[in-house]
């Protein structure tokens, strides 16, 4: 047993740890080369990253070290390459980023300190899903926000536990609830004037979304509880937005959404809709 080297026992049944331990894994596979065959894509990809994470771990480096560890990420890089391209490995996640960016972070800091994917890997995963929630604009404050609100969640579902727990034992002696009254919950909004289908269908002859639409058919298979007669004259009211009325399950108060339809959308052209509240 060599000294100062932590001995993993079935590292591949980890199921969750801090950094340092995967560091740790990190240094004896150098010692399972024998396991696996000659000239393997692993053993280099392994190799090239050891010599990346040594050079990382110098607090305080030199011009010749930086331009010695550059080498070093192409030799990396060219190993991801063959490995996705033999094995289909998929190297886009968050650590492997961050890696491809670890020069010019030494750089502008003068020092590894600061920057440092070792320690509570687990938030790369959390912050990547939480960044795709997001529009992209100003992500740091969204991503804020979406942390606040899971907070809140979780201490909304703790209390309605705790006084779900403490109802048990007196289930039987409550009167059950009576039935919730039917009612509409939806109701549309932003109104335009008033056309026949003719109209509608010319209006939006430009657009891709509405091509080949027949508003008579359309209605005439998809509400069949309101049958029209194909010589019947009517005239629609096209809505730009629909307000829907709901009981929230995480903190059971009564909600609104709000889904507006907006053809230009962030400058962006025609979109379907988005959401508001």
């Amino acid at each position: 047993r060599w000294r100062n080297l932590k001995h993993i026992s079935g590292a591949t049944n980890i199921s969750y740890s801090e950094g340092q331990t995967f560091v740790d894994i990190l240094k004896v596979c150098c010692y399972l080369v024998q396991l696996v065959p000659s000239n393997s894509w692993f053993v280099q990809y392994m190799r090239a990253l050891q010599k990346i994470q040594a050079m990382l771990a110098l607090e305080v480096t030199a011009k010749f070290r930086l331009e010695y560890l550059r080498e070093l990420q192409l030799e990396y890089e060219a190993c991801c390459e063959k490995i996705s391209e033999k094995h289909g490995k998929s190297f886009n996640y968050l650590k492997h980023h961050f890696l491809s960016h670890a020069i010019e972070n030494f750089m502008a800091k003068g020092t590894s300190r600061n920057q440092n994917t070792r320690v509570g890997e687990g938030f790369q995963q959390e912050v990547s899903e939480m960044y795709q929630i997001t529009n992209g604009k100003n992500a740091e404050h969204q991503i804020a926000l979406i942390e606040e609100n899971e907070e809140a969640m979780v201490r909304l579902d703790m209390q309605v536990a705790m006084w779900q727990k403490s109802q048990e034992d007196a289930g039987d002696d409550l009167i059950p609830p009576p039935a919730p009254e039917s009612f509409v919950h939806w109701s549309l909004g932003a109104p335009e004037r008033r056309l026949s289908p003719m109209s509608f269908e010319s209006k939006q002859r430009n657009n891709p979304l509405f091509r080949n639409l027949n508003l008579r058919q359309y209605l005439a298979r998809h509400h069949t509880a309101h049958p029209l007669r194909m010589e019947q004259d009517f005239e629609i009211m096209p809505c730009k937005a629909l307000y829907v009325n709901f009981q929230s399950s995480v903190n059971w108060k009564s909600e609104r959404d709000i889904l507006r339809c907006n053809p230009s959308f962030h400058n962006r052209g025609f979109a379907k809709s988005h959401w508001s509240h």
